[in-house]
């Protein structure tokens, strides 16, 4: 067993990526990163999304866990369950 990354806040969704980078949606942060498995360098790919729906007052932190799916062409989707919506990430 091998620790490729520590210190995320709130990991759920994982993909891996047509170029073996490993996609992970930090919903404690709103970020989608990747990582290099190899390297073990840790990038963001996109900031600022509505992931991670948090618990109401006495409540409990729903178990709804964030979604991360990448196309034959490299494009990503994430389910985002603040919002209700699926982003659709392409490379600029």
């Amino acid at each position: 067993t091998e620790v490729l990354v520590e210190g995320l806040l709130k990991p759920e969704g994982l993909a891996l990526s047509p170029a073996g980078y490993l996609l992970i949606a930090e919903t404690g942060t709103g970020r989608l990163l990747s990582l290099d498995p190899d390297s073990k360098t840790l990038s963001v790919v996109a900031e600022g999304l509505a992931i991670g729906l948090a618990g109401g007052d006495d409540l409990p932190v729903p178990f709804l866990p964030t979604g991360v799916a990448v196309a034959d062409d490299g494009t990503v989707f994430v389910s985002a369950d603040v919002d209700n919506a699926v982003y659709k990430l392409t490379k600029q």
